[in-house]
């Protein structure tokens, strides 16, 4: 019997075929007591750093995408490449730097290879963590929103998580000034202060999360934001049932079973306001 391939391949015109999500934490190779294989270095409790990484890769298979636009493309692509620095330095005083291999998927995979697989800094936080009702970090760190950004590539239930940006921070391609709107943040991300706790009313569990960034910046002759106005961002989430456990106020969209009943009601916002004139 013949099949015709390219019929039932008709339903979409781009097909992943396969893909894969590995979270690998990097062991740190010492002769130090100190050292472990989970790539942490301890010095006491309050005192430590660890280094992981995090990838994700793809096969894709693009319908009339060959060279001759007559049979399918196949092409590997790397779409996360991240680097992962963390540690405390004072019981509460900790910091976190993280890396991305910005554009490393532009291209359909594997095209460009090279020359647009910079790797650049996605976050750098510092950290006060005084204890389960009050938290600070600041410098550049997640927009606190929506649940889709706050789980990050490799805690989201679907692979391709982000391919509509409905934030302010995933729209510009830088955190400067350049001659045109610019400054709104990257990768969900923005320069700026972030509050947050979590309290246990009547057996739930209540997380606030509250910041201040920077927001979008325009230039004297073009842009919204003539005058500098900050961005403010909160989310408020209530867990009815099970504690969702995560690091600082960031989510996941799914825990594949392993966290009980969850029952989260939640609402974000994220506003401009304007400047103070004097």
């Amino acid at each position: 019997m013949k099949v015709d391939q390219k019929r039932g391949w008709n339903v979409t015109k781009r097909f992943v075929v396969a893909g894969a999500t590995m979270a690998l934490v990097a062991g740190m190779a010492s002769t130090l007591p100190s050292a472990y294989a989970a790539g942490t270095i301890k010095a006491d409790d309050d005192k430590w750093i660890s280094l992981g990484m995090g990838m994700r890769t793809s096969f894709n298979m693009v319908e009339d995408g060959s060279a001759n636009h007559s049979q399918y493309s196949n092409a590997f692509g790397v779409n996360n490449a991240r680097i992962y620095i963390n540690g405390k330095i004072h019981k509460y005083v900790g910091f976190e730097f993280n890396t991305e291999c910005f554009n490393c998927s532009v291209g359909g995979g594997g095209t460009g290879f090279g020359a647009n697989s910079n790797v650049g800094m996605l976050d750098a936080i510092g950290k006060f963590e005084i204890n389960e009702l009050v938290n600070v970090w600041f410098g550049r760190m997640l927009v606190p929103t929506e649940r889709g950004e706050l789980n990050g590539p490799f805690y989201h239930a679907v692979f391709d998580g982000f391919r509509t940006p409905f934030n302010q921070s995933d729209f510009s391609g830088g955190f400067s000034k350049n001659g045109h709107n610019s400054g709104a943040g990257l990768y969900g991300r923005d320069n700026g202060v972030t509050f947050f706790g979590k309290v246990h009313p009547g057996g739930t569990h209540l997380q606030y999360v509250a910041g201040i960034f920077t927001g979008l910046q325009s230039t004297a002759t073009a842009g919204p934001n003539q005058r500098d106005s900050l961005k403010y961002a909160g989310r408020l989430t209530w867990n009815l049932l099970n504690e969702e456990k995560n690091p600082g106020y960031y989510t996941s969209g799914t825990y594949y079973g392993t966290a009980g009943d969850i029952l989260a009601i939640a609402v974000g916002e994220s506003i401009r306001m304007p400047a103070l004139v004097h």
